[in-house]
Parts: structure tokens; sequence; C-alpha cells
């Protein structure tokens, strides 16, 4: 499972049924494209931010048994990780770039022997959040039994708050838009 699943369907069930249950084609959103602008540009120094002597890859494939993703940034210092994920908006701390962070953090300490910390960053507002990813792994597990329940049952999910349909790019197939 991806940890894009996982977010998505944080979104709205319906993601998860249209992507896994019937397989619709993905389309490139407007944030979407946002995101990889910014991604390219990005040149943080975040070892000086972080304070921590180190070094930094960007664009960074993680993968555990159960997760499959790419962080953003992953800072690796002497006796510590640090998972950073940017966000291009404006709402701090939202659930979905919480979910994403922490299932980072715990893909990566599932195969380190670092302590592991996890950050949002916000560029627009200038505000690094760390975020306490261990709390969230009973959600984790929670959005990952709704979304096999979805895949093993085919039934279709009920609408999310309205307010995500208008940009989802999946619209065209619920007809809620």
């Amino acid at each position: 499972m991806t940890v894009t699943e996982l977010v998505d369907h944080s979104f709205c069930a319906r993601r998860t049924y249209w992507r896994r249950v019937v397989s619709a084609p993905r389309r490139r959103t407007r944030k979407m494209q946002m995101g990889t602008s910014y991604h390219r540009a990005e040149r943080e120094d975040w070892c000086a931010r972080l304070e921590i002597d180190g070094f930094v890859s960007r664009r960074v494939p993680l993968v555990s048994e159960q997760f499959r993703g790419v962080a953003d940034i992953v800072v690796y210092g002497d006796d510590t990780l640090h998972v950073v994920e940017s966000k291009f908006s404006l709402n701090l701390e939202a659930r979905t770039h919480v979910l994403q962070v922490s299932t980072y953090a715990a893909i990566l300490q599932a195969s380190a022997q670092e302590a592991v910390h996890a950050w949002l960053w916000y560029p627009r507002l200038d505000r690094l959040v760390e975020v306490r990813w261990r709390d969230w792994q009973g959600e984790i597990a929670k959005v990952v039994a709704e979304i096999q329940e979805i895949e093993a049952t085919g039934v279709f999910p009920r609408q999310a708050e309205a307010r995500f349909c208008e940009e989802c790019e999946l619209r065209r197939f619920c007809g809620e838009v």
C-alpha cells in the first residue's frame, strides 16, 4: 500500500474505491503541479534549520513490509533521522499532512536503529512543525483497515465533505460536482 493511498483515503473513501476497486485513471491536479514545481526549486539548508550535523537526501524512496512511498526530505544525523514533508498549504498540521509524515516516520523507524523525528515544513508560512508521529500509529492502522474493507467488499463509500469534491481529480466519476 502506498502512503499516497492512505492520504487519498483520508480525504475521501471514494478515492480508495475509484483507484483500488475500479482502477480509475489519475489526473494531475493544480495542487500536484504546484508541489512538483516547489520541490524542484526548494533549496532549504535542512542541517542548519534542524541544527544538526549530517547530510540531506531529497525524494527518498521508503519501503516497509506494509507501506511504500517517497519522502520529500530525509536528514541523516549522527544518531537521528529526520523526515520532512513540505506542504504548500496554509492549513497547519492538517490531518492528512500529519498522517503522511507519520507513516514515513514509521517506515524509517522499522528499518533504522536511530531515533526518528517527523516534521512538516510550510514554506509559505516559514513554519517548521514537529509531529509526534508515534501518536498516529493507531490512526494509520484504522485507515488501513478501512481501505482493506473497501477492497474486500467493493462497496461504494458515502461522500466525504463536499468541499473536497471540487478539487478532486476523480469527481467526474462520482458526479457530485
